[in-house]
C-alpha cells in the first residue's frame, strides 16, 4: 500500500482545521497519521465534541452532484462516533470555501476512486453524499 500524502496535503489539512477552529471558536485535536479520522473538535473543557474528517479538493463545491468518500473510511468514522457518542463531521475545503456535513449511517454506494495512478487500492467501494447536504462554514 502506497501513502501519497505530501507536505502540501498536510498544509491544506491544517488550513482547513484553522478555518474550523476560527469559525467555531474551538480547539482541534489532530489524530496520528493513518488514523481512521483526522481529529476531534474539543469543547472548552477539553472534552471531545465531534469526530472530524478533513478533505481538500481542487474544484468548486458544486462541480459534481455528490461527494465521494471511501465506504471503509465512512464505516470507521460512524463506528468511532457511535462508540464515543459524538457526531462524525466531514469538512471539505473546496476552491470556493469550506463546506461541512454531519455524516449519517447510510448513503448510496458504488465503485469509485482514482484511476490516474494505476494503483488498484485507489478504486474501492464508496459512499456518495449529495452536495445539498453540505453547508458552507
Amino acid at each position: 500500500m502506497m501513502i501519497y500524502e505530501t507536505e502540501a496535503d498536510r498544509a491544506n489539512e491544517s488550513g482547513v482545521f484553522g478555518t474550523i477552529a476560527k469559525k467555531y471558536n474551538c480547539k482541534v485535536e489532530k489524530c496520528e497519521q493513518l488514523s481512521y479520522a483526522d481529529g476531534y473538535l474539543l469543547y472548552e473543557d477539553g472534552s471531545r465534541g465531534a469526530l472530524v474528517e478533513v478533505k481538500k479538493r481542487n474544484n468548486a463545491h458544486n462541480r459534481y452532484p455528490t461527494y465521494m468518500l471511501s465506504a471503509n473510511k465512512h464505516r470507521n468514522l460512524i463506528d468511532i462516533s457511535t462508540t464515543q457518542n459524538i457526531p462524525a463531521l466531514l469538512f471539505v475545503g473546496f476552491t470556493d470555501g469550506v463546506y461541512a456535513t454531519k455524516l449519517k449511517p447510510e448513503y448510496p454506494t458504488g465503485q469509485g476512486g482514482r484511476y490516474d495512478r494505476n494503483n488498484p487500492y485507489d478504486v474501492e467501494n464508496c459512499i456518495y453524499i449529495a452536495l445539498d447536504e453540505f453547508k458552507q462554514i
